[in-house]
């Protein structure tokens, strides 16, 4: 894949800023997305077609273009960027994912890292240390997000809880499992110095 800058246009189809402050020199899908991510809009990517073969996007609202990006790099994780801003982008909607309701985009990004977390265990990706501590990272903010969320704090935790017990083990799992169901103050405290871990390993 090779990606592009794209610059914000309004009615009047006049710039209003760059979309992306910079493009960075990204050679690689993963992990780079799960620690940093996406330097590139979807609408500034050219793929190869070869490559990315019968690939579809999943049925969800969020995260839904993180979930194809690593289903592309386990395929191929190479990845070219072009400094010249290319792609024009109509930042004049009000129908844009970022003003969707809280819990919807919470539980949207939710089933997108449910499949990026299985997707990523059953690939070459599985024993690469930097891949597992970032996709750690992310189960341990959705789960926060959802014990802050008082809206969606039960069921729908459990299937993030589950894909941190397959990556981490039984014992941190467990752990993990427990503070979520412990009085939120002490479950967020605990659970950030978990993910402080996680993130002082692979700096």
């Amino acid at each position: 894949m090779v990606y592009a800058n794209g610059l914000i246009i309004n009615e009047n189809e006049e710039v209003v800023k760059i979309r992306r402050n910079a493009v960075k020199n990204v050679t690689s899908i993963v992990p780079h997305i799960l620690m940093h991510g996406r330097p590139w809009g979807t609408g500034g990517c050219m793929w190869d077609r070869k490559t990315i073969g019968n690939s579809r996007w999943i049925n969800a609202r969020t995260w839904e273009d993180y979930a194809f990006d690593i289903d592309i790099a386990i395929k191929s994780n190479k990845v070219a960027s072009v400094e010249k801003k290319l792609i024009y982008y109509d930042g004049t909607g009000h129908d844009r994912l970022s003003n969707q309701d809280e819990g919807k985009s919470l539980n949207g990004k939710r089933q997108s890292l449910i499949y990026i977390s299985h997707t990523l265990f059953s690939s070459q990706f599985r024993n690469d240390f930097k891949t597992k501590s970032a996709i750690s990272i992310q189960l341990l903010n959705t789960i926060m997000a959802y014990i802050m969320y008082e809206g969606y704090r039960s069921n729908a935790r459990k299937a993030i809880v589950g894909q941190f017990v397959k990556w981490n083990g039984r014992l941190l799992g467990y752990y993990v499992a427990l503070l979520s169901h412990s009085p939120s103050y002490i479950a967020l405290m605990l659970l950030r110095r978990l993910r402080n871990g996680f993130q002082r390993g692979i700096k």
